[in-house]
């Protein structure tokens, strides 16, 4: 009985520490987005993941 009780008052101690190793996402599988400011005349392009300039005319 003793060696149980001392098992789950460790892994109960070890529960919120696992839980908060999950990040910002908490087990979200989904991708994650980033926000980018380009300069004046550019624009974001995803497939490069850089900034381009704008042809225009």
């Amino acid at each position: 009985m003793f060696p149980r009780l001392i098992a789950a008052a460790f892994f109960m101690t070890l529960a919120p520490g696992a839980v908060l190793a999950m990040g910002c996402t908490h087990g979200s599988t989904e991708a994650q987005t980033q926000s980018q400011s380009c300069a004046g005349g550019t624009m974001y392009d995803a497939a490069t993941a850089t900034c381009v300039p704008v042809v225009s005319g």
